[in-house]
């Protein structure tokens, strides 16, 4: 790592209190102890509250990601003789699984306080987490899941709502155009 790089993340980590590593775009909130690690893509307008740890990711945009929750975690080699990471084979060289398939979150996903989301896993727009879930397989969009492992409990509106808000793809546009385009949906009537 080039030296200028490591003063950059002491003087981020000194200033904000976070550790926040990877490209992102504008708009984001990160409460302290958040660790994002490089191999993260982080959109805009996200928030992710305290103690929150990203690793091999994407995130799109208008995500909450709740206290102390766990997203796209590094697995080990569970072949391996050992599974501390220096011992593996003996060789010293275990592979950590954290560059094989990013966890994907799409936008306007709501993530509850401690949950685990596995590597791999992608969740779907608008879907919702409930607390402490262990998400180990897709969710699909508006859906919202809960338990561990997390299992479906419904979806959060109609097919037709679904349909209304899918189409208008509020989340892709900046946050002033955003909010005028989620207000007029709501205005439709388009909310159960």
């Amino acid at each position: 790592m080039k030296i200028m790089s490591r003063i950059a993340r002491v003087a981020n980590t000194i200033k904000h209190r976070h550790f926040v590593f990877c490209k992102c775009g504008k708009g984001n909130s990160f409460s302290k102890g958040v660790i994002i690690y490089e191999n993260a893509k982080i959109g805009h307008d996200n928030h992710f509250s305290p103690y929150v740890i990203v690793n091999n990711a994407i995130i799109e945009n208008y995500c909450s990601i709740g206290p102390g929750s766990k997203i796209g975690l590094g697995e080990h080699d569970i072949h391996a003789i050992s599974t501390y990471p220096k011992m593996g084979n003996g060789d010293g060289k275990m592979v950590l699984f954290d560059v094989e398939k990013p966890t994907v979150i799409g936008s306007d996903v709501w993530i509850g306080a401690n949950s685990v989301v596995k590597q791999g896993v992608s969740i779907g727009n608008g879907a919702i987490i409930g607390a402490g879930s262990v998400v180990t397989k897709d969710v699909e969009p508006y859906s919202i899941v809960v338990g561990i492992p997390a299992r479906h409990l419904r979806y959060r509106f109609s097919d037709e709502t679904i349909r209304a808000i899918r189409e208008s793809e509020w989340y892709s546009y900046c946050f002033s155009e955003a909010r005028e385009i989620v207000k007029q949906l709501y205005k439709r009537g388009t909310t159960e």
